[in-house]
């Protein structure tokens, strides 16, 4: 839509320049030649008016418009009017030639005045009068925000623009705001010179109406005011074009969770670790630990923060990020360069891209292309590419981002310094060897360090344990847990008395402290037990059996908790603790959905006709208000209520910590877990249920593809258990889907975009479900959207692996009659590098096990014998096999072969392969 809109631009900067060019030829001073030569040096600087008016003109039409707005119309109109006007002038150019052999010509004019009457001069004269004109009032009303025109899509595109960067937090647009609005500036000017007698730009236009000789001095004044109008018109095009592309390639890096887990750790409490950015005291042997402020400041490499699980880790990187004192720090380190400053925290219980190397890598990435968007061009090399971009969530692939960050070193090198702060390194999901090379990458340059925090594992000790770049957080946070426990105990009132008239508390706190060994949430939990018990009059020695009867270890901590749940609620705490170890791609699980978990009938959401029940704010208030005590009483605190990054007004429910999952996750927790539900529970139904009822009653502007994606996820969960088909859920949830997509709303494109409902059923694996839709309407098979390259691609069609239980899929579209060859699916199969990035054995089995499937389904052998050059040995010398078996084979397969393709599309099947064995008897001979 932006460069659409930016293409009016370009196409008002052309037509200027040829209104100044027709202008200077109708100008009684321009000389066709001075000196006294003869007709071949005249018809030569004909030529070359002849030559600027075919280019001014071809320039103006070689700019499409493909909208059908006013404003565009309008400007098509002018295009036109400049063609025929071009041509009428080459016409005249031509006659002209023809007359020059004998005599001199002063001007063009003069000349102009032997082929046309006075009247067809003035009459040209009018003209472009007009389409200057017009012109600027087009103008005023692209770029002119007082002005009351319906359609401004140039307006539009340049305020999107601006609404991109402020979303981004980038500051590229300032240099096109301040164009805009010189050149808005610039019209004014020159309309009021038009309008205003005996100024320069009135005196030019009369002259040339008027055929009367034009002052050179007005001329020029005019001529240098629409050049430079135009100049700054290009550069309006080409400025907003680029920063375009810098945002589409900005957007294609970031991802929708990419702030979830920062925005839910808590703030430090006030006051404490500001010890970090202290001078450190020497211990008892004399030594002086590491300094941080001296890694900050000189230091380079990886500084490694230590601690145990619920130190405060992910709180004292949060802290850290944009301290003040950091970024003072940072600044004195880099000196005359750049500074970069970027951040990640893994997250363990988030999505894929939350605990992955490929989100790692997108954010860090995007933030540093965010905070410098000059060196996108030199890091990126897709970003000159033609292709345009998509603002897709899966469209990186590992090896493309490594490379990004080579060229980020290699430019780091000259103009910047980056400081990245990595949180949870031991919450990356896959071996912990993987995140320590992907650190050691980023890290590869002098320009470039990194604070990185975990838990104390092996791994990471070999890694990063250096003198002077570690710490460990739990023997430095004594005097910052005693602050905590100190604040929070005196705001309670009754403490306050106890205090002034007790001196046992300060034993309290010291207690307290020395059993936390470092633990701030043990701290957390406890000081929440101790003003519960302060509430009903606990004397100071009340609050110390408390702490002495509380278990130090977090595990018996949590177990303890559970175990006071009352008996009648017990059935309930494990059903809600079960659903939300659960969550979904997109994150934990919202409020309102536990709400709708909580319904006594178990098929609430498929009550009714299957259609949108529009429900009002105050209801779903209400619902949520209820869950929250509901969950309070059930959870005791384990899990919390929390704010979305996307919405005020969803608040979502997670747990209060990390280690509060793990510990239900454990095997004997489980098995109680599963005791308490009873027989029959199935968490990923019920949630496919609940989002489903979330789905059908949003609010009108609040459907969102995310939450359709949320509930095919469960439901291919609950298929792939139970191998049958969710009839009623998949048709009640496709009524609703189609309820929804009006023509033209973005969730019809979305929908559509990738082969409808049956490809949205095919991307998330539903094979029982896709056979029955398939049976029930053929056609959606052929529609303009492979329905394989969805199973191979995955809707991003960038996905580079694949995954066993995938192949079900391919092999049921094939025997229903997908065309392997449809879109190039089997030729991007074979060509795209997605083989040669598998490093595991078992992705390189279902890659020939896909190409197996392809070929017995008449997929293009001689295609798969030109890419046998680029594999690996061993699977090319497989598939020369493979492909000679079935060439020789009859062209009935074997029983058993593939029962598959015992369908009505096995004709279609057995007719490409007799196709396939006749072109190879062909080349034979």
């Amino acid at each position: 839509m932006v460069l659409e809109a930016l293409a009016a631009v370009g196409l008002a900067s052309n037509i200027l320049q040829f209104i100044d060019f027709g202008c200077n030829l109708l100008a009684e001073t321009r000389q066709i030649h001075s000196s006294t030569s003869g007709a071949s040096d005249k018809n030569i600087e004909l030529e070359q008016t002849a030559e600027k008016l075919i280019h001014l003109s071809a320039s103006i039409s070689t700019i499409g418009l493909n909208r059908a707005s006013a404003l565009e119309l309008r400007l098509r109109n002018m295009e036109a009017e400049i063609v025929k006007i071009a041509n009428e002038l080459l016409g005249a150019i031509d006659k002209i030639k023809l007359q020059t052999q004998h005599g001199k010509l002063r001007s063009f004019v003069h000349a102009l005045r032997q082929v046309w009457k006075s009247r067809d001069i003035e009459k040209m004269a009018e003209r472009l009068g007009r389409l200057q004109s017009q012109l600027n009032t087009h103008l005023l009303v692209m770029l002119s925000k007082q002005h009351g025109d319906t359609t401004k899509d140039v307006l539009l595109a340049l305020q999107t623009l601006q609404d991109n960067d402020i979303y981004m937090g980038t500051r590229m647009t300032q240099l096109i705001t301040d164009l805009r609005t010189n050149i808005v500036n610039d019209v004014q000017k020159i309309i009021s010179g038009l309008n205003d007698v005996g100024s320069p730009f009135r005196n030019v236009q009369d002259s040339i109406r008027s055929s009367s000789p034009v002052n050179s001095e007005d001329l020029s004044l005019f001529s240098k005011t629409m050049n430079d109008l135009s100049q700054k018109l290009e550069d309006l095009d080409r400025n907003s074009r680029i920063v375009s592309k810098d945002q589409d390639l900005l957007k294609s890096l970031c991802f929708q969770t990419m702030r979830n887990r920062e925005t839910k750790i808590p703030l430090a409490h006030t006051q404490t670790f500001e010890w970090i950015f202290e001078e450190p005291e020497r211990n008892a042997e004399g030594n002086r630990p590491a300094s941080f402020m001296d890694w900050l400041i000189s230091g380079d490499g990886v500084f490694w923060v230590m601690g145990k699980a619920g130190s405060g880790k992910s709180t004292l990187m949060k802290f850290l990020v944009s301290h003040p004192e950091t970024l003072r720090a940072l600044n004195k380190w880099a000196g005359r360069k750049k500074l970069i400053n970027a951040k990640f925290f893994f997250w363990n219980a988030g999505n894929a891209m939350q605990k992955s190397q490929e989100g790692l890598l997108r954010s860090l990435l995007f933030e540093v292309l965010r905070q410098d968007p000059t060196i996108i061009p030199d890091v990126c090399a897709r970003w000159a590419s033609s292709v345009p971009f998509e603002d897709n969530q899966d469209t990186w692939s590992i090896s493309e981002l490594s490379e990004c960050f080579r060229q980020v070193q290699q430019h780091t090198k000259l103009l910047s310094k980056l400081c990245f702060f990595i949180d949870g390194l031991d919450e990356y999901e896959g071996e912990s060897t993987d995140v320590v090379e992907a650190i050691q990458l980023l890290c590869g340059s002098s320009n470039i360090k990194i604070c990185a925090s975990s838990r104390p594992w092996f791994v990471f000790k070999d890694a990063f344990d250096r003198p002077g770049r570690m710490l460990k957080l739990e023997d430095l946070t004594r005097a910052d847990i005693a602050l905590y426990v100190n604040d929070k105990l005196t705001s309670h009132q009754r403490f306050r008395y106890l205090q002034a008239t007790d001196d046992r508390y300060l034993n309290l706190i010291e207690q307290l402290v020395d059993k936390a060994a470092g633990v701030f949430l043990w701290v957390f939990l406890v000081t929440t037990s101790l003003l519960r018990g302060l509430t009903f009059a606990d004397r100071i020695s009340d609050l110390q059996r408390r702490v002495d009867l509380l278990p130090a270890d977090l595990e018996t901590y949590f177990q303890l908790m559970l175990d006071s749940v009352e008996k009648v609620y017990q059935s309930d705490t494990a059903k809600t603790f079960q659903h939300a170890l659960h969550p979904p791609p997109s994150g934990p699980i919202p409020l309102v959905v536990f709400s709708y978990l909580d319904e006594e009938d178990p098929d609430f959401a498929l009550q009714g006709d299957g259609f949108i029940t529009d429900v009002a704010d105050e209801q779903i208030n209400f619902r949520s208000g209820e869950m929250r005590r509901r969950l309070e009483g059930r959870t005791k605190g384990l899990l919390e209520v929390t704010p979305s990054s996307n919405s005020s007004t969803n608040p979502l429910v997670d747990f209060l910590h990390r280690t509060v999952r793990d510990f239900l996750l454990t095997k004997d927790m489980q098995k109680m877990l599963n005791e308490r539900v009873g027989p029959g529970f199935n968490p990923q139904l019920n949630l496919c249920k609940a989002y489903f009822a979330q789905w059908k009653r949003s609010r009108w502007y609040c459907y969102d593809i995310d939450q359709l994606h949320d509930i095919l996820h469960y439901a291919a969960k609950v298929e792939a258990q139970t191998e049958m088909p969710l009839n009623k859920i998949v048709e009640a949830v496709r009524k609703v889907t189609e309820s929804i997509c009006h023509p033209g709303t973005v969730m019809e494109r979305s929908i559509a975009k990738f082969g409808g409902f049956t490809g949205h059923l095919v991307d998330h694996g539903l094979l029982h479900s896709t056979a029955q839709r398939l049976k029930a309407h053929p056609e959606d098979l052929n529609k303009d959207v492979s329905l394989l390259r969805i199973a191979l691609f995955g809707m991003s069609d960038q996905k580079h692996s694949a995954r066993a239980e995938e192949v079900p899929m391919l092999r049921l579209l094939l025997a229903t009659g997908a065309d392997p060859n449809k879109e190039d699916v089997w030729a991007r199969l074979l060509l795209t590098q997605w083989f040669a990035t598998q490093k595991s054995l078992e992705q390189r089995a279902i890659w020939c096990q896909i190409l197996e499937i392809f070929l017995l389904h008449g997929a293009d052998a001689d295609l798969a014998r030109k890419c046998i050059p680029n594999l690996p040995t061993e699977e090319a010398t497989w598939l020369i096999s493979k492909i000679s078996t079935l060439e020789e084979e009859p062209e009935t397969p074997a029983k058993g072969r593939e029962e598959e393709l015992e369908t009505p599309a096995k004709g279609k099947k057995l007719a490409r392969r007799k196709k396939r064995k006749d072109k190879k008897l062909n080349a034979d001979r």
